[in-house]
Order: C-alpha cells, then structure tokens, then sequence
C-alpha cells in the first residue's frame, strides 16, 4: 500500500473525506475526486490544497488510480464510478477503512501512535483540541476532523511529521446497504476518548444498548497496553465500564470521575473553570465559550498529560 502514488476520491467534498485527500496530497500523491457541485464547507480546504473538484459522478472520471476511496453516500458500492474501479480490477475502499490504514501507516510508510475520538457529541470538538495542543507544543501531530477549517489548525486534515495520529472516530455503517460495520472499528488507537453515548443514526442501530455494545467492541481493541478515556457523567459510559478491565481516566461533573470539573464561569465569550485531580486544582481558560466545550476540554487536556 505504500507504493501508492495516485487515489481518486468520490464524495471528495464530504467532511470525513477532505481531510483524507488534504493527507494523501501532503504525501505527495496524486489526487483527484468528484462531487456534486453544491456548496460545502470543504470547498476552500479543497481549493486551498491545490484539488480540483470533478462535478457529478462518471465512469469517465476514472482513469488509472491505484486506489479509489469511496464514501458511503451517493450510492456507495453503487456509485457509478466504484463500479468502474473495480471493473478495471483499482482497489476500493471506504473512507472508514481509509483512516484505519492512514493510522496505521499502510499508506505512507509511516507508523503511528493513534488517538481516536468517539461519542454521540462531542467529536469533532475534542478532536480539534486534541490536535491543536499537540501542534502548539511543536508535535506535528497528523490528524482527520470531520469538519470544515479549524483555525487553530489551518486545516481539517494534515500529515505531520510527529508520531500522533489524531482521528475522528464515526460510529455510523462503512456502508449502508453492503457493509454494516461501524466505522470505527477499522482504527487500531493505543488512546481511544470516549465522550458519551446516546441514541443516534436509528438506521444503524435499533436501541441504545445497541449503541453502547458497538462502543464496548471498540474500546475492547485497546487490550491491555491502551488508554480509555471517558465520562462517568454518562450512565451508558458506567455500564459500559463495568465490562471494560483495561487503563481508564474518566473526567466530568461528576465527583466519582478521576478528573473533576468544577467552576464553570464565562465571560466576555471565553470560559473558565477548574479540574480537580488526585488532590490538585488546574485552572483551565478557554477562547471558546459553552460548559459542554470545557468537558470536551477536559478530555482533551487528559489525552495531552497522558501522553
């Protein structure tokens, strides 16, 4: 898989799939995608890393990838242009399997300690954060953030230089009508931060408990060499936890949760509060504002001590 030197992209626009394509062009590859020609928040990030957009999908627009990653919209396995791929006998992916192999270095060559961020909220927000510590702290970590631009990043998507590789971790289907695993059992993290579980995408699972038992099966991949980071403020996380016997950190409201958060305060915009941890009290200051967005902090800031 390192020897790819040309991926094509279909629904190259979609949020999960940009940051994928911004990676492989930092890389070094050559990369072209199509998309149906609405506006989407990714369009400047596409633009900006230099990727020209092919409108609607066609069997055309194939032409010798070694590699085409597809999303599971528009029509996934069924969109016309995978169905040229395989026709031509080019490799096919998902975007799911996609950062299960950007993680692990598949791809590039290059080997990762991967960081992955889960939970019905929340995923987006703790991903960018997690990212942005380590970039301030001059770690060029890698990262997927299932977004448009992130200021603090400059991008949605990065190869870096540094041995972390931070990654949105999406609990919907790879697929949805020929391949029902869940996302993000295709990453292998050593740190996986989980930020609640509530009932989301009725597609892909019929109860809550069906939700909390996908998170398990992930959490489970850590083994007994990773990191679960987590949120006792939740009563799915705590049933969960009792069937989890790996290395945990748990944070919120909560007192019973190792790290505790206490104070929250705004003004002018911006949000203060405290962590008290294993006796000592961490005043934290926030440029963002909201109580949801210091919890996200929290785990951020325990990923980033941790490691």
């Amino acid at each position: 898989m390192n020897k790819i030197n040309y991926i094509h992209f279909v629904g190259i626009k979609g949020v999960g799939m940009t940051p994928l394509a911004v990676i492989a062009k930092e890389a070094g590859v050559l990369v072209t995608g199509s998309d149906i020609a609405d506006k989407f928040i990714t369009d400047d990030l596409l633009k900006k890393a230099g990727i020209k957009v092919l409108a609607g999908f066609s069997n055309f627009h194939i032409k010798n990838p070694q590699l085409l990653i597809t999303t599971g919209a528009h029509g996934g396995f069924e969109n016309p242009e995978v169905l040229e791929a395989k026709r031509k006998k080019i490799k096919v992916i998902t975007q799911g399997e996609a950062v299960g192999l950007f993680m692990n270095g598949e791809i590039f060559g290059k080997k990762f300690t991967g960081i992955s961020v889960t939970g019905t909220h929340g995923k987006t927000t703790t991903t960018a954060m997690i990212a942005t510590i380590l970039k301030k702290s001059g770690l060029d970590p890698s990262f997927v953030v299932g977004t448009g631009n992130i200021p603090s990043l400059g991008s949605s998507g990065h190869l870096g230089q540094g041995k972390y590789f931070v990654a949105e971790a999406d609990e919907y289907m790879t697929e949805p009508k020929y391949d029902k695993t869940i996302k993000f059992m295709w990453q292998n993290p050593k740190i996986i931060v989980l930020t609640n579980i509530e009932f989301d995408h009725p597609d892909a699972y019929r109860t809550l408990s069906d939700v909390r038992i996908a998170c398990e099966n992930f959490v489970q991949k850590l083994g007994n060499t990773g990191i679960l980071i987590t949120s006792k403020d939740n009563p799915e996380v705590v049933k969960l936890l009792k069937n989890y016997s790996g290395k945990v950190f748990t944070y919120g409201k909560n007192p019973d949760n190792d790290f505790v958060v206490k104070n929250i305060r705004f003004e002018n915009g911006k949000t203060n509060f405290d962590i008290l941890s294993f006796g000592k009290i961490i005043n934290i200051k926030l440029n963002v504002f909201g109580g949801h967005t210091a919890i996200n902090s929290t785990g951020a800031f325990i990923v980033c001590l941790t490691l």
